[in-house]
């Protein structure tokens, strides 16, 4: 396809390891994410927001994982030298679909540990706080995702080049992935260590305490 001579390690492929990486992910993701619905629901008969929304991001990652398939069979994994016009575009709108999908996921993921941590016992000036991480998530995510559906008119234009459309620069397009990035970050580590601000304030052992912190702070890794 590119115009260009072809790349210098030949046709070189990696879709094997793609299909890989996803199929283990959401494996993984599913079968910790069942175990957890069962207990909820069997044994500690008590199923909350935050269930349902890890269920929610539980099932982004499996969309994610039957995009990456449907990807890697129009070139995800080779140099864009080798695939045809048509393979190209109908990887990118693939890809651009996926990146809907990532969106929402992690908002999901989020908006899960928000809900977990509303549910221990808490002062009220910890629960503002939480509340308001949860409404901050969900409008940046609102904003986000339109900016990216909505990044061409019209819309055939994100994925196919050919299509005449007024569309966002690729460096607009690079604030919006950097921004959702910048936000991911942040709110991994604001939420990892809040449990570790409540758990400090409990009448436990001081070496007790500081090993469940570091535990807790794990999270940032």
């Amino acid at each position: 396809m590119s115009s260009s001579g072809p790349p210098r390690n030949g046709d070189e492929n990696r879709q094997g390891g793609i299909l890989a990486t996803s199929f283990l992910v959401a494996i993984l993701a599913s079968m910790v994410v069942a175990c957890r619905m069962a207990t909820r629901i069997w044994l500690v008969r008590n199923v909350g927001w935050d269930d349902y929304t890890i269920l929610c991001a539980t099932i982004g990652i499996l969309i994610g994982c039957g995009l990456v398939v449907v990807e890697v069979h129009y070139g995800l994994g080779r140099h864009k030298y080798y695939l045809t016009d048509w393979q190209f575009i109908e990887f990118s709108k693939y890809s651009y679909g996926e990146w809907i999908q990532t969106f929402q996921t992690l908002m999901f993921n989020k908006l899960s540990i928000c809900f977990l941590l509303l549910r221990i016992p808490v002062e009220k000036r910890y629960i503002r706080p939480i509340q308001g991480a949860i409404v901050f998530l969900i409008v940046t995510n609102i904003v986000l995702t339109l900016l990216w559906i909505f990044q061409c008119n019209p819309i055939a234009g994100s994925w196919n080049k050919q299509t005449p459309a007024t569309c966002f620069t690729d460096a607009q397009l690079q604030r919006i992935i950097i921004s959702q990035a910048i936000i991911s970050i942040i709110s991994d580590f604001v939420l990892a260590l809040f449990p570790i601000v409540l758990l400090w304030k409990v009448q436990i052992e001081l070496r007790i305490k500081a090993g469940l912190c570091i535990l807790m702070s794990l999270g940032l890794m």
